[in-house]
């Protein structure tokens, strides 16, 4: 597929910064999800044994995860309970 021109023409270009920082829902399955895990960990277990042998660094990011409902109520969350606040204490 990325050899199909018309393919690539309809992706975000990457020199722009246009690419989004997490992906899509659609088609991240729990086998996905597991590998992303196992990703996760190896990457850890890596730098362990980096800092053990006197290395440094900072830890690894981690996977990214598509963004999911719960992630959206989350940020949404401090927002509406300060929304609420202020609007009990509005003078």
């Amino acid at each position: 597929m990325l050899d199909d021109d018309d393919y690539v023409a309809g992706l975000p270009d990457p020199v722009s910064g246009d690419t989004p920082s997490r992906p899509a829902i659609y088609g991240w399955t729990q086998d996905t999800e597991l590998l992303a895990s196992l990703l996760d960990t190896m990457r850890s277990l890596q730098q362990v044994v980096v800092r053990a042998f006197g290395g440094k660094g900072r830890p690894p990011d981690p996977i990214p995860r598509p963004e999911t409902a719960w992630d959206r109520r989350k940020k949404a969350t401090p927002q509406a309970s300060q929304d609420l606040v202020d609007m009990f204490t509005q003078q």
